[in-house]
């Protein structure tokens, strides 16, 4: 029998609920530049309403920010929705869009492949020559999420900003920005 072309080679559950808490931690802060190539993508739930704080693989494909994964909390990207993006010690504020499509999704990993981007850094084991297509991506349960920022340029956050206790979790403002109830909160 013959294996498949595209195998989920995500890394071991156990090291995620290791990883996952330290990346949240890290990722930020200003020490956030040394970890690459992961982000925190932090976002309100869509029915829920519950913070999401996520440690994802960060890439680019072309110059657009994008995030590949099979997790259900994908689901709160369908249409442009909010998320401050940690990466490189900066924060920035930006829209995720779902792509689900499984030849769209494709097309986007074949381009990160051909950037040089090893299959290995999404998650996959691809068998040498084999060019990704939809019916891979089915099998695999990948979707895309794509990020475009709101901002010009990403605003810097202080250690003290970023290390911050817990206060009133901020609240989604009139004009779109994010509030600690009051005073509007720079990203």
């Amino acid at each position: 029998m013959r294996a498949a072309p595209v195998l989920d080679a995500r890394p071991p559950s156990a090291l995620v609920r290791i990883m996952n808490p330290i990346l949240r931690m890290v990722l930020r802060t200003p020490f956030g530049r040394l970890v690459r190539p992961f982000a925190l993508l932090e976002f309100d739930g869509r029915r829920s309403g519950h913070r999401y704080r996520v440690p994802v693989g960060w890439h680019t494909v072309g110059r657009r920010p994008v995030v590949f994964t099979p997790a259900p909390w994908r689901a709160n990207f369908l249409g442009d929705t909010p998320v401050t993006v940690h990466f490189r010690g900066r924060s920035e504020a930006m829209t995720g869009r779902l792509e689900a499509t499984p030849d769209a999704v494709a097309e986007l990993l074949q381009s990160l492949f051909a950037e040089g981007t090893s299959p290995m850094k999404v998650g996959l084991r691809v068998q040498p020559g084999h060019q990704i297509d939809a019916t891979d991506v089915a099998s695999v349960d990948r979707a895309a999420i794509t990020f475009h920022s709101l901002a010009s340029t990403p605003a810097r956050l202080s250690v003290t900003e970023s290390c911050s206790s817990p206060g009133p979790r901020p609240q989604q403002g009139r004009m779109g920005g994010l509030t600690d109830g009051n005073r509007p909160r720079r990203l």
